[in-house]
This record gives structure tokens, C-alpha cells and sequence, in this order.
């Protein structure tokens, strides 16, 4: 895998040297002013109302720019470090036409197949090298009555296409009246690239939106289209076999359901999930300040998650935290702790409609990350700083909308970033977690010296325990630590894979997310991490026994070869 660059920063020449210290100079000023301009911001929220309604307004038009990851024939992710320029491609607009591909695919000796999503992805799971499916026009919300529903099976109940964007999915159940019940902070992925890599939100008693999936259609190797449930499914067998003789065939199954909706691509193609939901509800959000040491103790001794002041119990819990410690006189590592709470409707007062002023115009501007980077390259020091300013920046005393757009990090998103994640325990008295953060604070500190810097902050997220095999969340409450880093600053690349391989040895039950940026994975690590890992990859061998879904992630992974080992040592016992 390539470091991710973005578009390239490359002044050179007298007239370089002036324009880079003079964009440095004009970062540092604002880097200065910021924390004034916060300071009066928060005091005068409430007045400078109509101001922030007009940014909210006028921003995310500036800050959302179109990506399209297939030009032509080429395929390329959100931040240019995969791409691949694959034998065939096919775009599909219907399951006939996606059933046509696989079986055409499946029926020539040695031939592979993938589809694509929206490209946002860090890793290599979704290279295709011989035919690359794009299911982009697969993007409708389906009805409900293509499946043979279960007399007592939930009525918060969506049907969806695998190629619909969450950002749509998210726009077509509000306009029926519900909600997603939880997302991660980013609507431009695919449903289908979003559940197959375990991607989740935050809440430690909500699971990630893998865990919301009640059945999925999938084309598996052989071409055919099984609906998969588990045991005591939301269909009803006998009224499925009655209504649809020509299939999809009913396969109600734990193992392989479990197996299927987390395989990251590599057990078939999904045509639609059905997923459950709830009514559609708003969100309150408040974002305040710690210290590490003071958020350390609360999250050790209180009752999980820390209640807001006035005793409120949040639904979403989560913080972001400075690797470094800061400060003239007393050193300490700020943290921003977020809550969010289910309110009644939308806000009452002018103060909770419109998100921190200065951080929405902050993101907004393109040309900002521009100038960031540039002080970052030529001044490297200043990281810890920066990354402190951005904390305090983000400070808000109350925000209050619809749910997916309080999850949504907004224009924060197109910041040109690129990010590894790690998820490790979250249970007990000593959570595992708490001890792998504070290793890599010390790890953070040891790679400054070597001229390495987060220019970032670090994300910490809570899950529920996942039933899913694969998903990271699997068998126990888990906390991600999410690790971004400015793709046009070089060394990110270097520092991700420098701390997944001494977290991951330290802490061998920890395990890196599919689809950000991992590095080492292997049988042996993901064997030790996944304590189902065998039971799919039983699925695995069972259901694409011609690796017909294989590319260079699963190879990677060693998917392959761990099976022809085991088929040797079956074959001599």
C-alpha cells in the first residue's frame, strides 16, 4: 500500500520559500487568535445566532466536494493510496444483471470478482484485479414485501439495496418517519462497504450497524441467491418456500449468518439487507473539556458512561484526546468529552441549533487545510499545539437536530485525512483499553522525539459486543481508537504501521479495523484476536471453496493458503 499524499504540496524556488513561511506565519496567527476567538465565542453564542445560521447554511456547500472513486476504468479511493485498473469492469442496475456477472465470472477457471462501494476505504479490501463490480446504481430503498415477514417480526423494519449511500438511506427513512438507531460519523460510505467492515458509531449499549441486520440477500460463488438469516429469523420458511419457489433460497443458519454479514466482500456479493430501525428521534449534543487524569478516574470508578452534570444518563458517549501533554506552567492532556442525549424535538433557544461557529467555518475552508499542512511540514513542533487548538475549538455547550445529523462529524470529514483504527476491551475493573491508550501516549512521546507528530486528535468510541465473527467489536464491550493523521503531512503512514505492530503485540486480543489502514494482519494474529475466526472460516471454505471473491486483501490475510493447509492436513487424516 501506498502512504496516502492527497493532492501534492510542492513549492519550491525562491518564491516557494516565501509563500511557505508566509502560510506558516499567517497558521501561527490564527493558532494565537484562535483560543481569544473561542473564548468570546462561547460567551456570546447566543447573540451571534443569526451569524451561525448563515454558516450552517452556506458551509457544507463549500466543504462536501463530490468524489467519484471510478473515472473511466480506473478505480481509485477517497485519498489516492489504492487503486486498481482491473480486466473488466461491469456496472449493474438490477439483481439480474448482478446475478449475470457472478455466474459469468464463476463459470471461467480462476476468475475473480469484487464490488465496489464509495471508495472510502484506506485499505486494499475492495482492489479488484479481473472484473471489479460497480453497484453504484443499486441504491433503492426496497419494499418490505419481498420478504416473507414473520407474524412477530419487528415493524422498525428498512429493506435496502447494498449500493445505497447511508447519507440517502439516512434521507429515505426520515421521510417515513425513522431513523437509523446508530451511524458512525461519516454518511458517504455504502451501506453494503459500511456493514461488511464492521464499521460502527459510538455507544457502549448500542452495536455497530453490522449488529442492526436481520437478514441479507447474497450471490454466493455457485450463483446462487440465498437469504440468509439466523435460527428464529424474521422470515417465515414455510411462507417464504410458498411465495418465492424460485428463490432466494431460505438459509437459516447462525454460523453462517454471523459469518457472512462481516466478511469483508470475501463470502459473495450483496444485492440488500433488511435492517432493523426505530422511530425517527433528535439528538442533544454537549461537548466540554478534561483532563486525562480527571477523565481517567471517572471512567475507572464511576458507573459507565460518566453522566452529564445534571445527573443525565447519554446515549452516545465518546472523547478525543491530545497524545501530548501541553502547557507553559502545568502540564496536562486535554481531552473533549462528547455526550448525546434523546430529546423530544428541535431546539427551543437559538443557542442549540447551529454547531460551534468557529469550528464550522474553520472546516469549511479547503484552503485551510492547505495552509495547515504546509505549517506542518515546515514546522513540525507545533503539532501538539495544533492538535490542543482543535480540542478547545470543538467546545459546545449544546447542539440539538436530527439524529444522523448529530452523528455526522460534518465538514470535518473532507479534511484530506487518512486513519488506522484498533479496537481493544472494554470490560471489567481494569479495562483493557485504558491501559493500551496510556502505552500509546508513551509510544506517541518515544516517535516526537524521533521527529514523528499526530497532527490530529485521537478518537476513543465505545460498542456494544457484536455477535458477528469478525466484526472488531465481537464477544465483549470494545472501545476503538481511532488514529487519523493530515494525508498531505508525510510519516503518517510510517506511524500507524509502527503502532499497530507494538500495540498488537502487547495487547494480542486487540485488532485492527478491515477497512482503515492495517499492516500486519495474518491467520495467526486474527486467530488469536477472534476466538470464531474458525467457525468462518469453516463459511469460508464451505461457500467459496474457488476463491472467487479473493483479491489481494484476503491474500494478504492468507485466507487462501490457510485453507489449502487445512484441506492438506484433512486429505492425510
Amino acid at each position: 500500500m501506498l502512504e496516502p499524499t492527497g493532492r501534492p504540496v510542492d513549492l519550491g524556488g525562491a518564491r516557494g520559500r516565501i509563500f511557505k513561511f508566509a502560510a506558516a506565519l499567517i497558521a501561527w496567527l490564527l493558532h494565537l487568535g484562535l483560543l481569544l476567538a473561542i473564548s468570546i465565542v462561547q460567551l456570546y453564542r447566543t447573540r451571534l445566532y443569526p451569524l451561525r445560521a448563515v454558516v450552517g447554511l452556506l458551509a457544507p456547500n463549500r466543504g462536501q466536494p463530490e468524489f467519484h472513486p471510478l473515472d473511466k476504468d480506473r478505480w481509485t479511493n477517497a485519498v489516492a493510496n489504492q487503486f486498481t485498473k482491473p480486466a473488466f469492469v461491469r456496472r449493474v442496475h438490477n439483481l439480474n444483471e448482478l446475478l449475470a456477472v457472478v455466474r459469468e465470472v464463476g463459470s471461467r477457471r480462476g476468475g475473480r470478482v469484487r464490488a465496489i462501494g464509495s471508495g472510502h476505504s484506506f485499505s486494499d479490501v475492495a482492489i479488484a484485479d479481473d472484473v471489479l463490480v460497480d453497484v453504484s446504481a443499486l441504491n433503492a430503498v426496497l419494499d418490505l414485501s419481498e420478504i416473507a415477514l414473520r407474524a412477530a417480526a419487528n415493524a422498525h423494519l428498512a429493506r435496502v439495496e447494498s449500493g445505497t449511500t447511508i447519507r440517502k438511506l439516512n434521507r429515505e427513512l426520515a421521510s417515513r418517519n425513522l431513523s437509523l438507531k446508530n451511524m458512525g460519523g461519516y454518511d458517504g460510505q455504502t451501506i453494503a462497504g459500511a456493514i461488511s467492515t464492521g464499521t460502527h458509531g459510538s455507544g457502549i449499549e448500542l452495536g455497530a450497524l453490522c449488529d442492526e441486520v436481520r437478514s441479507v440477500d447474497v450471490i454466493m460463488e455457485s450463483g446462487e441467491l440465498l437469504r440468509v438469516e439466523p435460527v428464529g429469523g424474521i422470515s417465515d420458511p414455510v411462507l417464504h418456500a410458498q411465495r418465492f419457489p424460485d428463490g432466494p433460497r431460505l438459509v437459516r443458519n447462525n454460523d453462517l449468518f454471523h459469518s457472512v454479514v462481516v466478511a469483508m466482500g470475501c463470502l459473495g456479493i450483496v444485492y440488500a439487507y433488511v435492517i432493523e430501525v426505530e422511530p425517527f428521534y433528535f439528538l442533544a449534543e454537549r461537548r466540554e473539556l478534561f483532563d486525562w487524569a480527571v477523565l481517567r478516574e471517572r471512567l475507572l470508578k464511576e458507573e459507565f458512561p460518566p453522566s452529564l452534570p445534571d445527573g443525565t444518563k447519554p446515549r452516545h458517549f465518546e472523547f478525543l484526546v491530545n497524545p501530548y501533554q501541553t502547557g507553559w506552567r502545568k502540564k496536562r492532556r486535554n481531552c473533549l468529552v462528547t455526550y448525546r442525549w434523546k430529546v423530544d424535538g428541535p431546539p427551543r433557544a437559538e443557542s442549540g441549533r447551529v454547531r460551534n461557529l468557529l469550528a464550522t467555518v474553520i472546516t469549511s475552508i479547503r484552503e485551510f487545510d492547505e495552509i495547515l499542512a504546509l505549517s506542518l511540514n515546515e514546522f513540525p513542533r507545533i503539532a501538539p499545539r495544533v492538535v490542543d487548538t482543535a480540542l478547545k475549538g470543538l467546545v459546545d455547550e449544546l447542539y440539538v437536530a436530527e439524529s444522523f445529523t448529530v452523528l455526522n462529524l460534518g465538514d470535518a470529514n473532507y479534511t484530506p485525512a487518512y486513519a488506522s483504527e484498533l479496537a481493544f476491551g472494554a470490560e471489567g475493573a481494569e479495562p483493557e483499553y485504558i491501559a493500551a491508550l496510556e502505552r500509546l501516549f508513551e509510544l506517541a512521546e518515544g516517535q516526537r522525539a524521533e521527529g514523528r507528530h499526530h497532527n490530529i486528535p485521537i478518537s476513543v468510541r465505545y460498542v456494544a459486543a457484536s455477535p458477528h465473527y469478525l466484526a472488531m467489536s465481537h464477544g465483549r464491550k470494545t472501545a476503538f481508537f481511532e488514529l487519523p493523521t493530515l494525508a498531505r503531512v508525510p510519516g503518517g503512514w510510517d506511524l500507524l504501521r509502527y503502532y499497530e505492530r507494538r500495540l498488537l503485540e502487547e495487547f494480542p486480543r486487540g485488532r485492527a479495523h478491515w477497512g482503515q489502514a492495517n499492516f500486519i494482519l495474518g491467520p495467526d494474529r486474527i486467530g488469536r484476536a477472534y476466538p470464531e475466526f474458525g467457525t468462518w472460516l469453516a463459511s469460508y471454505m464451505q461457500y467459496s471453496p474457488r476463491g472467487t471473491f479473493d483479491n489481494s486483501f484476503s491474500e494478504r490475510l492468507g485466507l487462501r493458503t490457510l485453507c489449502k493447509l487445512i484441506g492438506a492436513v484433512n486429505a492425510r487424516t
